[in-house]
């Protein structure tokens, strides 16, 4: 038996014909199939929400529990590093582990949830600037504003104002929690707004390891 990928996925194919179809006759169930699972994006850890585990544990995805389906989505699990014996390079994630329990051909879906949260935007100017708003729209999102004197509560803005005491500070919150992507969100623009003109096109999106903060300095 060949197992080999191609543009369409992944063969099963006679040992002895691995041009000519997939496998006739699938292999038992009861054999599983381990990939070796490694993150090829280093940003990869800054857009999942994976569940926790151990230092000396990994992650395990398998359709072991599908019910012979076309289309499976893999099931996330933990077990003990000891399976991967002495295999430590790279950047490994875990193990996919595939039971071949169903019709072929057929769909494998590893999905991952994104992590959620309110972004922040904190905007330090001169205190002769005009007014600006951050504005989402285009990325269907709206952000609430404060000034100096109406955020006394958020530390940030407190910080913010003790180490540049003659500036302005403003902050920005979303209206909803926001999911962060591998691909990130354009066109929320930071605004003059008396003038509506544009001053950053793309503001940068918060990271999940700033807990959704981001602090644009304009002081000349």
């Amino acid at each position: 038996m060949l197992v080999k990928t191609d543009t369409g996925g992944l063969g099963i194919f006679k040992a002895n014909s691995p041009d000519t179809g997939v496998y006739a006759t699938m292999p038992s169930s009861e054999v599983a199939f381990d990939f070796l699972f490694f993150i090829a994006d280093n940003q990869f850890y800054h857009y999942t929400a994976l569940s926790a585990k151990k230092n000396d544990e990994i992650y395990l995805f398998s359709n072991q529990n599908a019910n012979k389906k076309n289309t499976t989505t893999l099931v996330s699990s933990v077990v003990s590093a000891t399976e991967l014996g002495d295999i430590t390079d790279g950047p490994l994630l875990g193990i996919i582990r595939l039971r071949l329990n169903f019709r072929l051909p057929a769909k494998l879906r590893l999905m991952f949830p994104a992590p959620s949260l309110k972004w922040n935007y904190y905007v330090i100017t001169g205190p002769l600037r005009a007014s600006l708003v951050v504005d989402g729209k285009l990325s269907g999102i709206l952000f609430s504003k404060k000034e100096n004197t109406e955020s006394q509560s958020d530390a940030i803005v407190k910080a913010l104002t003790n180490n540049y005491p003659k500036a302005k500070v403003a902050s920005f919150k979303s209206d909803k929690v926001i999911a962060l992507s591998n691909q990130g969100r354009k066109n929320i623009q930071l605004k003059n707004e008396l003038t509506n003109s544009v001053i950053i096109k793309h503001l940068p999106n918060p990271s999940l390891h700033d807990n959704g903060i981001q602090i644009i300095n304009l002081l000349d």
